[in-house]
């Protein structure tokens, strides 16, 4: 067992390495992608995935649901100013 923070930091690492994939294909088939909507999705992802496998182990599961309501409120308040 790796335990909840090897876990998340197995996840986020994973999440970085989808973002490459996203950056390189976005680079050779867009010629670019906006840097801001790359951002907004690690953010996301960085806030809310770690957050999610959290809830799914640890008993103060009404906290970390707050958690993931403020990120998901952040992602669409980065939208909507973007």
């Amino acid at each position: 067992m790796i335990g909840l923070e090897g876990a998340a930091n197995f996840l986020v690492s994973l999440l970085m390495q989808i973002y490459q994939a996203i950056y390189q294909i976005s680079e050779e088939l867009l010629g670019g992608m906006p840097s801001e909507y790359l951002i907004i999705f690690m953010f996301l992802a960085t806030a809310t995935f770690p957050a999610a496998l959290m809830y799914v182990f640890v008993a103060y599961r009404k906290y970390i649901m707050y958690l993931l309501m403020f990120g998901w409120f952040l992602f669409i308040l980065a939208v909507i100013l973007f």
